[in-house]
């Protein structure tokens, strides 16, 4: 979730050629500049999603600061220009949408929200139907509300291994 315009998912379904490459993204630009890559690279792997992926199905109040960067977004919060009401999709129901067995790789870059869509992965995590699942920490989940501790009390609950990414090794 969060592709933003689709450079890890053309990446991805480069080497998945035979797998699905869902590709979740809330903002409406992002999502056609995304569409315009999947077409004009020729991809049939990808099926990309414009929706939020949260804890929950429904709906969320996305919003976007002053400045169009791609960091930029956040779902609603003070100080941010209020963009719009987006669909919003958990990864349990997405899984049941889509009728997957598993999912082998769950990217998560979704600006401080990526606790709140790990909530709403929890029955498929409990299940063992996601093999990895990839995140980034930095100062939006502070904003979002989510903290590192939560993680790994979530991913110790689900018998999850946490590492971080390092240049040349794991931690």
């Amino acid at each position: 979730a969060g592709a933003n315009v689709g450079v890890f998912s053309l990446f991805a379904a480069s080497y998945a050629i035979n797998g699905k490459i869902i590709s979740i993204e809330a903002d409406k630009y992002d999502y056609e500049r995304l569409q315009d890559n999947i077409s004009e690279n020729d991809f049939k792997n990808i099926f990309p999603i414009n929706k939020a992926l949260t804890d929950q199905s429904g709906y969320v109040y996305l919003s976007d600061s002053v400045v169009r960067e791609p960091s930029n977004k956040n779902f609603h919060k003070e100080n941010y220009i209020f963009e719009g009401k987006v669909e919003s999709i958990s990864p349990d129901d997405l899984i049941k949408e889509f009728k997957l067995n598993r999912i082998d790789f769950l990217k998560l870059d979704i600006e401080g929200y990526e606790y709140n869509a790990l909530l709403g992965a929890n029955q498929s995590m409990t299940d063992g139907l996601i093999d990895y699942i990839q995140l980034e920490y930095n100062q939006t989940w502070i904003e979002g509300g989510g903290t590192i501790q939560k993680v790994l009390e979530l991913a110790q609950k689900n018998a999850y291994t946490l590492y971080r990414i390092r240049a040349n090794d794991l931690l």
